[in-house]
Order: structure tokens, then sequence, then C-alpha cells
């Protein structure tokens, strides 16, 4: 799997795909303008090495393969990591933003949702 993905941005494009997140969501996620990683994606900027450092990080990826094509990838450990904890943590985050457009309080929003408060805590 790693040789045929010989260029940084067919790397990255693997690990956005990994993160379940659309390249907006990763962008921001990752401290990168939206627009600057559609660049990177299509060739015309390269990848800062601070953001490789923060992408390796937060994905568990290895920063070798990412950069360079060299050893193992590190998607399987990213996918197992980014797990139902991390997928949690971002829905509810996203949750408590509507709650709070919405000028709810969290029971109200529970109600509305159909959920106990309990249900609805991290």
């Amino acid at each position: 799997m790693d040789s045929k993905n010989n260029s940084i941005s067919e790397r990255l494009r693997l690990v956005i795909h990994g993160s379940m997140l659309k390249d907006r969501e990763f962008a921001e996620a990752v401290g990168i303008n939206p627009k600057f990683l559609s660049n990177i994606l299509n060739g015309r900027r390269k990848l800062p090495f601070e953001r490789a450092d923060a992408i390796c990080a937060k994905y568990n990826i290895n920063r070798d393969w990412l950069l360079n094509g060299i050893g193992e990838s590190g998607l399987n450990k990213a996918s197992s990591s980014y797990s139902l904890e991390q997928f949690n943590n971002e829905i509810y985050e996203r949750l408590e933003i509507v709650r709070k457009n919405k000028g709810l309080t969290t029971e109200q929003f529970c109600n509305k949702l159909g959920i106990t408060t309990a249900q609805y805590s991290k």
C-alpha cells in the first residue's frame, strides 16, 4: 500500500480519509487554513514541517512515511486511536455549538433531542 502513494499529497489524502473528516474540518483540526490545505493537496504548496508534525502527532502517523514515503504509515493505528472517544468528543462539541446558538439550556436541548441529560454529557 505505501509504495503506491508516492507524493505527500497522496499520503495526506489517505490521512484525511482515515480521519473521517472533510478537508475543511481536517485543516482546522491541524491548524491549517483550508485554502492552504487545498493548495498542498493540489501540489501548489509544500506541507510545512511543523504542520506535518502536528498531523503525525494528532493522528499517530509515521512522520517519515508522510514526508518521504518511507516505512509504515501508521494509518491502521491512526484509525484505531481515532476511536469512539475522540468521535464522541467531537460530536459533543458540535452539539454544544448548536445548543448555545439556539439559546437553550442543556435540559431544554436534551428534551428536543429526546434524550436524557446523562446521555448527553461527555
